[in-house]
């Protein structure tokens, strides 16, 4: 079962289905996967950022595999993880976010992120990094001619979840 901050705060009932359907497929065996791809504007229309703060929280308690992004670092969801001034490529960052992460939230057993650092609109430096029970695992950083940029958080969890 997957699902993702978009879909939870496009409503408050998408948020308080996104909420159920991790409870109920978790409570049937199912592995869950949940991105946390938050979108401010999004929220500030379905409850602001103390409602996503609870759903979001409510959703992670019955979630296996985490998505992340340095957009949720940035927001404060890994008590202050990544901030502007680190390097985007730093897998550091986000390992000392994921830390953190794990410690809230023992049952989580993959947290998972992409690197970007952006040269241009055609042009990105890209990696991934991973914690999988415990252990730290890095992607050597490729550079990418870039068509469009939407969907590439997607395209990886896409074939990280294939790899698996």
């Amino acid at each position: 079962m997957h699902s993702g901050g978009i879909f939870a705060a496009l409503s408050p009932t998408t948020a308080e289905l996104a909420a159920e359907m991790m409870k109920e497929a978790k409570a049937a065996g199912a592995i869950t996967s949940f991105d946390l791809n938050f979108r401010e504007k999004l929220w500030k229309i379905s409850g602001g950022n103390e409602h996503a703060v609870e759903i979001i929280g409510r959703i992670v308690r019955n979630v296996d595999v985490l998505w992340v992004t340095k957009r949720t670092c940035r927001k404060g969801w890994a008590s202050g993880a990544g901030n502007r001034g680190q390097v985007e490529l730093d897998p550091g960052v986000f390992f000392g976010m994921i830390d953190k992460v794990v410690k809230k939230h023992p049952q989580v057993k993959v947290v998972a992120a992409t690197l970007r650092e952006v040269h241009s609109t055609n042009r990105h430096s890209w990696s991934a990094v991973a914690w999988i029970d415990g252990k730290t695992l890095t992607a050597p950083t490729v550079e990418l001619e870039v068509l469009d940029r939407v969907g590439g958080g997607d395209g990886f969890a896409s074939g990280f979840i294939y790899g698996c």
